[in-house]
């Protein structure tokens, strides 16, 4: 699942394009732009889609991990089902109606707990981990869609596509060159281990980030659509944006650096004896998170400043 996820939030990257960035940033986009970043999207995740079903078996036995071959073809029906409500989920962003965002998650975790639930109990192992993500994608999508006041037509063009398609492949190049750093040490342990170990460092990876990734993603909903408002007053923004680092490091911090003195007590609690082993690992990445956390929130300012090109160089030594 740690392998698949990798390969299923790459291709999403690059079906969505940095799109919703867009819808965002841009704040005058009319209808028929707003049906060309639909369209556009949802043809790429498609393509996506195909791609990783016929390759799945090439995969599979890159990493050798059989079971690979059967998880990443249906996994990969998050790409088109996410790229159903992209659009509607960056109208959302851009009106700060956040409270329907949260209601959408809501509704499909709601929805998916007892599909995983269910699925668990019968002894189905990781299909129930599959399940319960496609089942959270489609009903969180579908919520979006109708909280959203849009409804997609069978128009492409406008009269800013084109500049919107500049930004949104330069952002798209700096969102996979965060993301090539990111997945990296998984695929790289994924392929010299073996599957215990990248299980083990994928679970204990995830803990440790678990804090400042909760953080860092509500501050970085709020703060994305705010900075786009605040684009044209540099003071207000600047203001914003040490506010913003200056919380999320009282929080992140202390959390990240009582999570490594007490790991071995966490992981026992959390996860149980079995993942002892994971001890080690997780107190070393607990260092990493507490520094990503800080991290990620620069992106929002250089976009809402159309610094995406400086977005993408600082990005590259990932």
């Amino acid at each position: 699942m740690a392998l698949a996820g990798t390969f299923i939030g790459t291709a999403n990257m690059l079906a969505e394009m940095g799109l919703g960035r867009a819808v965002i940033q841009f704040r005058d986009l009319d209808r028929r732009e707003l049906d060309t970043c639909f369209w556009l999207t949802m043809t790429l995740a498609i393509i996506g889609f195909l791609v990783l079903s016929l390759s799945a078996s090439m995969i599979a036995h890159w990493f050798a991990v059989p079971r690979l071959a059967d998880v990443l073809p249906v996994l990969a029906l998050s790409l088109p089902l996410t790229a159903c409500g992209g659009v509607s989920d960056g109208l959302l962003r851009r009106r700060l109606a956040l409270d329907r965002i949260s209601q959408a998650e809501i509704i499909g975790g709601v929805a998916a707990l007892p599909a995983m639930l269910c699925f668990a109990l019968a002894g189905f192992g990781v299909w129930a981990l599959v399940v319960g993500s496609l089942v959270h994608l489609a009903v969180r999508s579908l919520a979006t869609f109708a909280f959203a006041p849009w409804c997609p037509r069978f128009r492409l063009g406008g009269e800013r596509a084109r500049e919107m398609l500049r930004f949104s492949l330069t952002t798209l190049g700096a969102n996979i060159l965060w993301t090539l750093g990111e997945q990296a040490d998984v695929l790289v342990v994924g392929k010299i281990t073996g599957q215990v170990t990248i299980g083990l460092y994928s679970m204990a990876k995830q803990l440790a980030l678990l804090p400042g990734h909760k953080i860092s993603t509500v501050v970085n909903m709020l703060s994305s659509p705010m900075m786009a408002e605040l684009q044209t007053n540099i003071d207000a923004m600047r203001v914003a944006f040490y506010r913003t680092v200056r919380l999320t490091a009282a929080i992140g911090l202390p959390i990240s650096v009582g999570m490594s003195l007490v790991a071995a007590e966490l992981v026992a609690v959390v996860l149980g004896p079995k993942w002892s082993a994971a001890v080690p690992i997780f107190r070393l990445l607990c260092f990493y998170a507490a520094v990503r956390a800080i991290d990620v929130l620069l992106a929002p300012v250089l976009v809402a400043r159309h610094r995406e090109r400086l977005l993408f160089w600082y990005c590259l030594p990932y």
